[in-house]
């Protein structure tokens, strides 16, 4: 399993989760071994990897597929989006599973089933004051997806970055500001 988490970030203990699970639910006949991001593909492009099969599954955040679709922030959902359990009803009681299946397979050639759903995400964590949308002009900025393009045009210069390399780039100074994930996961490993 390709993931797009480091050795760290709580992400990867719920990719080796899912890993533990399909074994259990075999009865051992599927066995998955998770690699960290990066190790077999691009942390950030996992889809790509598992099309071309040099995995044959993967662990990741659909909206890191942004730059091929953005239509695929749908179904990743993003700071500002669905919180949990309307993510939930859509997903099982609307038909967004299903339809994310259907879109995933045919857009990025990938089966695709939710994996987990996270809290709504804390949308800022920066060294500068965020006050006003003319703060984000000149901001350093780690994001991905749709928040990318909306900084983006908002003034920020933004970069992506895997969840690893997040906090490491905040404290060298490489970014001001980073949108990265739930609290769960913003917190040490």
């Amino acid at each position: 399993m390709a993931t797009s988490w480091g050795g760290g970030p709580f992400l990867k203990k719920d990719a080796e989760g899912f890993a533990n699970y399909v074994e259990q639910l075999t009865a051992g006949r599927i066995k998955i071994q998770v690699f960290p991001g990066g190790t077999l593909g691009k942390a950030l492009k996992v889809s790509d990897t598992v099309k071309s099969n040099v995995a044959q599954i993967g662990h990741t955040w659909m909206g890191y597929d942004w730059g091929i679709d953005k239509t695929t922030v749908i179904f990743a959902n993003m700071a500002g989006g669905l919180n949990p359990e309307e993510l939930i009803i859509w997903l099982y009681e609307g038909g967004g599973a299903q339809l994310a299946s259907e879109y995933r397979r045919e857009v990025f050639g990938v089966e695709s089933i939710p994996c987990g759903i996270f809290p709504t995400e804390i949308f800022l964590h920066s060294k500068k004051r965020i006050q006003t949308l003319a703060d984000f002009q000149g901001l350093k900025m780690r994001t991905a997806g749709a928040w990318a393009e909306i900084a983006g045009n908002l003034g920020a210069s933004t970069v992506i970055l895997p969840g690893s390399e997040v906090y490491p780039a905040l404290e060298r100074g490489v970014i001001d500001a980073t949108e990265w994930s739930s609290p769960s996961v913003n917190l040490p490993s």
